[in-house]
This record gives C-alpha cells, structure tokens and sequence, in this order.
C-alpha cells in the first residue's frame, strides 16, 4: 500500500538571459523564488573551469544543501540550468541589471502533483458463465482517489478509501439508498478498510503523524480507534484469515508477507517479493497472494497446516489485484477486461477465460475487485480521465549577486 502526497520536491528549471555588455553569471546569488507552498530563500552558486560551467543550490529553510544543477548550458548571454529537489518543477527567466548585481524576472511553477484518479463501479452480477453486464452504478464519480472497496459482512454497503484536499479518508456507501458518508475524519490517513470478522468494526492502515503505517481497528458507528499491532510496521495491505490471524503485506525492498496470532503479536514471514493483493482461499482457508518472480508473477497459496506454499496460475499481464468466489473461481481484471480462472482440466489449455469487457461503460485499467457476501454485486475500480490542473501563475523574482 501505499499513500499518495503532494510533495514539496520536483525540478527546477531557470532560464537566465544576461545583455551583451560582458558580464557574466559565475558568482553568488541571493534570493526569494515563489512556490506552491510559499516563499522560500536560494542561494545559487555558478562556477565556469576549464570544464564547463557547474553550479549547486541551497534552500536553508527547507534543508537543501549542494543539490547539483543539471542539464547547465550557457550560450552567449544566456544560462539555463535543472536542479532536482525545489518546488514541483519551477522555471525562471531573468536578465542582468545594467551593473551585473541582480537577476530579475519571473518564475512560473509547474502544476502540483496528485494521486491517481479513479472510481469505484457497482456492477449487478450474474451467472459469470453467461453474465451480460448491465450499466454499472458509479458510486464515486468525482475527480480524485478512491479505491479499495470493502463490503460489509451482511452486505449492506462497502467501505473504501477516499482521499480529499490530500486527506484520505474512510466512506461507506449504502446499497439500500445509494447514500454514502464519512466514517473517519482524522488528522492521520486511513487505507486498506477492512471489515473484522468478529464484531461490527474494521480495521485500517493508518498512517501516523510521524510516518508509522500500523493496523489500527475502528468500531463501525462510533467509538473510539484502538492500536492492533503496536511493533509490525510498515504495513501496506492486510486480510483476516480468522478472528485472531491476520495476514500482512509489509512494505519493504522487496515487500514481505508476514502472519501474525494476535496472541503472541509477533509475526512470521512467509515469502517476500510480493503483491498487494491478499485473500483467503474459499474452499480451504488457505491464503492466497501474488508471487512476483521477475516479470513473471503467479497467483500462490499457502498452507497454514502444512507450512506450505504452491502455485495456482499465472496472472494475468501486469496484473496483480484478484478477488474468489465461493465456488472458487478467481476473477482478475486486465486493462478493461474480467477474467476468470477455474481449477480443473480445461485450465491447462486456456487458465483464464473472458467474462466481460467494461469498455463499453468507459471503464478502463481495472485493479481492485471485490465480491459482494451473497454475490449479487461486483465492485470494480477503474481509472478515470481528468483534466490537468491549472499552471500557477507566474511570480516575480529578484536575485542578488553575494
């Protein structure tokens, strides 16, 4: 899992135009440029050698020291230059003063960064044998992110993450009235909801104030959140394989899966190198997981009793989210197409077979998939086409030679 934030670091890109009179930007300069986030204080150092030209950047104020300008020309009377680490990407454009003492002009920032933007689709599900999707319900339907959809143990509704002014949330959307409401409003960000399989709460993601990403349960009314896991962090994804056995995708390089027993708290890896998407095996209880080998990634179980892993198929290209039904069919989506794998002799001919193409309904690049407890409803993410932000206007800048 992971958590999507506008950050502060980008490229910067300036533009010097100096006049013909001689001068030269090699030295010291001093000066405010605006970004997104405010005004901040640079410092820029230029240096010709028999080499070239080179030069580096500072922003006391943010913490940046030395960060080395790249992609440095200077032409006659102009000097252009990248450094990687300052605003989301900003551009200025000045000249010299007629004495060589300052460089003025304006900087222009590049729109700001922003998560993905997708939607959540309800789909009315029929026999996958012969399904004719009928148009689906965009529960969602926003500019923005909003993805892991959960449904509720009895069906009534689905949790799922929304993120807002770069807040992430979680909402629960309602089948009987098509209603939907926020069920956390923190200071932190919440993913991953997950229904427990014990009473009327979930659990979450929660990424704290200082970075920690811990399991924390939330009651499903109201009340108060409580810490699950207090020692197993990062943790991205999760799934409940019992009321006491939680199964946990741990962020890392590679990302490891890792089974904890609330009695002990102390976790026990199993494979690492693996995808996001967790679930119970139906017929069995066994864990399922995506194993990526390289580019090859296969759909792996395993069991708990035996302590032992094994192969179900190969995924579909790239693809690397996957839901069960009850009768034990894998689904998985692949650009804006389902699938659908069965166990049995027919699958080693063709493992996946074609259930329905959603680009009719202008839903495309499916990931997340989830089943509703009595079938009857599929919730499918999908990407949705947005507009760019707008570019800032551009700001005034002045530079001093120290």
């Amino acid at each position: 899992m992971r958590s999507y934030r506008i950050s502060l670091l980008g490229a910067l890109l300036l533009a010097f135009v100096t006049p013909a009179f001689g001068q030269t930007p090699a030295g010291s300069w001093r000066g405010v440029v605006v970004l997104a986030s405010g005004e901040v204080e640079v410092e820029i150092d230029l240096e010709q050698s028999d080499d070239g030209w080179s030069g580096t950047l500072a922003a006391p104020a943010l913490e940046l020291e030395d960060l080395e300008l790249g992609d440095l020309a200077v032409e006659g009377g102009s000097v252009s230059f990248t450094v990687a680490g300052l605003g989301n990407g900003v551009r200025l454009t000045g000249a010299l003063s007629s004495d060589g003492g300052k460089l003025t002009g304006e900087s222009a920032e590049s729109p700001p960064g922003a998560p993905p933007a997708t939607d959540i689709f309800l789909f009315e599900l029929g026999d996958l044998d012969a399904w004719e999707p009928a148009p689906p319900v965009n529960i969602t339907d926003r500019d923005g992110y909003d993805n892991q959809p959960s449904f509720l143990p009895d069906g009534s509704g689905l949790l799922y993450t929304s993120i807002r002014e770069g807040q992430a949330d979680v909402y629960r959307y309602s089948l009987a009235d098509g209603s939907t409401h926020q069920v956390t409003d923190t200071p932190e960000s919440e993913y991953s909801p997950t229904p427990t399989p014990w009473d009327r709460a979930f659990t979450t993601v929660r990424v704290e104030s200082d970075g920690s990403q811990r399991l924390w349960r939330f009651p499903l009314e109201a009340g108060e959140p409580w810490l699950v896991l207090e020692d197993v962090q990062p943790v991205g994804y999760h799934t409940w394989l019992s009321s006491y056995t939680v199964a946990l995708f741990v962020l890392g390089d590679p990302p490891t899966l890792e089974l904890v027993y609330l009695g002990t708290k102390t976790p026990r890896r199993l494979a690492d190198s693996i995808g996001r998407s967790l679930h119970m095996v139906p017929e069995n209880g066994h864990l399922s997981f995506v194993r990526k080998v390289g580019e090859r990634w296969f759909i792996d179980a395993f069991d708990p009793w035996i302590e032992k892993e094994y192969k179900l198929v190969k995924t579909r290209p790239g693809s690397e989210d996957f839901t069960w039904t009850a009768d034990g069919r894998i689904l998985m989506g692949e650009g804006s197409k389902l699938y659908s794998y069965r166990h049995g002799p027919r699958a080693k001919l063709d493992p996946w077979v074609e259930v329905a193409d959603f680009e009719t309904f202008g839903v495309r690049d499916v990931t997340r998939l989830d089943l509703s407890p009595d079938e009857r409803h599929l919730a499918v993410v999908g990407s949705r086409e947005v507009s760019p932000p707008p570019t800032p206007a551009p700001h005034p800048f002045e530079l001093e030679r120290q």
